[in-house]
């Protein structure tokens, strides 16, 4: 049976209070009481990921925490510096083979350094080969310092980090799993504009952004096409988070709004006003989203049908999702 983990914040506390919570169907999670934090207060847990054995979440400083049984965390820098880390991922490739970790963020250098200035910041990704405290290394560095990877995906044998670079699009990606990385272009008509995530549906790399949807068949090869530009009436159409079912259907994300389509083609978008949804996932046979918000009465949407969406409160801020097969 498969197992969706979820971090974020506990939604009802005073201070900031990061938590881990656990569904086997989707619509049960782990009872308000039992949620466990795997970082110390004031600190916000926004990413997670699994290997099938370890359990490893990242917080909004640099740190990364782990667990064996999803209950006895461990936690320590990520890296010996500033690191704002935004995603991190496990994956193999297309035939089950070579696994990594990957983390994307900014570091800031509080230091002068023989390649880098003090309060330079640049893009950077890195890699582990478990997911533990002291066990990453750099492996991509962008050469602006006014640039942020916002998310990194596996999808086959390219691991794909979506970001920005002095205001306009950021994409790489690699083929070796990780050692080298190849820039892909993207069209002036989408400069000053943020690429946030990816996924792969209907044959398409399908990526999320600031107030558009762009998608290629190829990124070695890229030829560009998007959706409409998008103008909510009661939402910010920055698209932070997207993924995709076995049935084409793709969902984005953005605060206020749910944006999707059950063909690759045709888009719609689901309003809730004072809802920030912050995270999406299929899960078994259904969409699951996490929010952010004033409102508590609900702290997640699910849908089976990917175009109604019913709210529930599992009392937690849920900002990324791992599944544990």
């Amino acid at each position: 049976m498969a197992t969706l983990y979820a971090t974020g914040n506990i939604y009802d506390r005073m201070i900031t209070v990061s938590g881990v919570t656990v569904t086997n169907d989707g619509y049960t999670w782990t009872a308000a009481d039992n949620i466990e934090s795997p970082f110390l207060t004031r600190q916000s847990a926004i990413g997670i990921a699994t290997d099938g054995s370890t359990v490893a979440t990242i917080s909004d400083d640099g740190y990364v925490s782990c667990s064996y049984n999803g209950n006895a965390w461990v936690n320590g820098s990520i890296i010996d510096g500033e690191l704002s880390p935004r995603a991190i991922r496990y994956a193999k490739d297309s035939t089950n083979n070579n696994p990594a970790w990957m983390i994307v963020g900014t570091q800031k250098y509080a230091t002068n350094e023989p390649a880098y200035n003090r309060y330079d910041e640049f893009a950077q990704i890195f890699k582990s080969n478990n997911g533990n405290q002291s066990s990453w290394i750099m492996v991509y560095s962008q050469d602006d310092n006014r640039s942020v990877f916002h998310g990194i995906r596996r999808i086959g044998d390219a691991w794909i980090a979506c970001g920005v670079s002095d205001n306009n699009p950021l994409i790489v990606y690699s083929l070796d799993n990780g050692f080298s990385w190849v820039t892909v272009n993207v069209p002036n008509l989408f400069n000053g504009r943020t690429v946030f995530d990816v996924t792969y549906a209907n044959e398409l790399y399908v990526f999320a952004c600031s107030g558009v949807v762009i998608y290629t068949p190829s990124i070695v090869s890229p030829v560009w096409n998007a959706t409409d530009f998008v103008e909510p009436t009661y939402a910010n159409a920055d698209f932070t988070i997207i993924a995709s079912n076995p049935s084409g259907h793709v969902v984005a994300v953005a605060s206020g709004m749910i944006y999707y389509t059950l063909d690759g083609a045709d888009w719609n978008q689901y309003e809730n006003p004072g809802y920030q949804f912050t995270s999406v996932v299929w899960f078994n046979d259904r969409w699951v989203v996490g929010t952010y918000g004033l409102l508590t009465r609900h702290t997640c949407f699910t849908s089976t049908d990917t175009v109604t969406w019913v709210g529930d409160n599992n009392f937690m801020h849920m900002y990324d999702f791992a599944i544990l097969l």
